[in-house]
């Protein structure tokens, strides 16, 4: 193992923590729901927060390492019981580095009416790209079924699905720029649940 290589992981256990933390600062999880995780693409690993921790005392030793067949590799306790679902986004899609799966008030609103969240805001453009947010279908959590869902959901080119009766999750290069992600959904969802209350949505493209 290269110093560049212990220097990647240290720095993504950190990231995976950072992310953690913001996530509960503001309400985007309670309790110890949710889940967060980076890939390790060089060596084909995962870092995955663990099941059942609390996010404002979670350290970089807690984060979880696990291989693509999901076994444990090293960290405390057990990885996320969506473990599953990061394993299939990562194998779809290789471009991916980060997830989150947040428990977001307003997105998980729009996920409990399964509908989606249409192309209605400029901003959307530069974050989530010209297409609509669409919820995943219904399966129970940290099942295969979920995880294909998810991935059906997510397709080619998305950056982000809501999870019928769920949440929401978020994909990105690195671990800020999918919790970057994340919060803009929210942000959308928040806006839509008020826009609807207002009258008509006037959707962009």
């Amino acid at each position: 193992m290269s110093d560049l290589r212990v220097s990647d992981e240290a720095f993504l256990r950190r990231e995976v923590v950072w992310a953690a933390r913001q996530m509960w600062e503001k309400g985007y999880v309670v309790g110890t729901a949710g889940n967060i995780s980076a890939y390790l693409g060089d060596v084909g690993q995962v870092l995955i927060t663990p099941s059942g921790a609390p996010y404002d005392s979670m350290t970089p030793d807690d984060i979880v390492q696990c291989d693509l067949a999901g076994q444990k590799l090293s960290g405390k306790g057990r990885p996320s019981s969506e473990l599953p679902v990061h394993l299939a986004v990562y194998s779809s899609r290789p471009e991916v580095r980060a997830i989150v799966h947040t428990h977001s008030v307003y997105a998980t609103a729009i996920a409990v009416g399964r509908t989606e969240i249409p192309f209605f805001l400029d901003e959307m453009y530069y974050v989530t790209g010209a297409r609509p947010i669409p919820t995943a279908a219904y399966a129970r959590s940290g099942t295969a079924e979920l995880a294909q869902n998810i991935v059906d959901a997510l397709g080619r080119e998305g950056k982000g699905v809501l999870m019928a009766n769920h949440g929401c999750l978020a994909v990105g290069g690195n671990i800020r720029e999918a919790y970057t992600i994340a919060e803009s959904i929210e942000k959308a969802a928040m806006i839509l649940t008020f826009a609807r209350l207002n009258g008509a949505v006037t959707t962009l493209g």
